[in-house]
């Protein structure tokens, strides 16, 4: 997992490599194939962020062991979702059952160590959104879609609740249409 999530920052550059070297232990060589299939899934958290830009009821997925970085980042989380409803549950390792049983939940925030971010075997198994924190502010709209992390530390760097401006004159944006790219159609 953790040679994923390295493919996955290093896909997610703005320069990215043209090869990503790797040792097969299986046939002692080296493989530049990783690099099409991390494309793949960057394609796939893509979707799934956008999915999340829609959600109004999330799910908080805390796997433990819990320590003060997790207790902080779910405290943030909490806080940038201050205006949907949330629900936080404390699960041992996440799978499709589980989160089944939960069929109010829009999409759910996995709070995981890095290696742990990402779920193997997602779009088939799984039916809503299961992002990590990072894509969180993504789909809020507090980072651009670009540098790619599941460390903690890159989603505290940028997890500062934006200060809501003081808006004296009611020009107010939450009408606003917003075009969905999964559905392809304004809402």
């Amino acid at each position: 997992r953790q040679h994923i999530n390295l493919l996955l920052r290093f896909q997610s550059l703005t320069h990215p490599p043209k090869h990503t070297w790797s040792y097969n232990n299986d046939n002692n060589g080296l493989s530049t194939c990783p690099s099409t299939n991390c494309s793949k899934l960057l394609n796939r958290r893509f979707f799934l962020v956008q999915k999340a830009k829609t959600c109004q009821v999330f799910g908080i997925l805390v796997v433990p062991p819990s320590t003060a970085t997790t207790r902080a980042m779910v405290a943030s989380v909490r806080e940038l979702l201050r205006d949907r409803d949330v629900y936080t549950f404390s699960v041992g390792k996440v799978n499709p059952n589980k989160l089944a049983n939960f069929g109010n939940i829009e999409c759910f925030v996995l709070v995981a160590c890095p290696e742990h971010s990402i779920l193997s075997n997602e779009r088939q198994e799984y039916a809503v959104p299961v992002i990590t924190g990072y894509e969180l502010l993504v789909a809020l709209d507090i980072v651009p879609w670009g540098l790619y992390s599941t460390h903690p530390n890159d989603f505290f760097r940028h997890a500062q609740a934006p200060a809501q401006p003081e808006n004296n004159n009611n020009d107010n944006n939450e009408d606003a249409p917003y075009y969905s790219l999964v559905t392809c159609s304004y809402q």
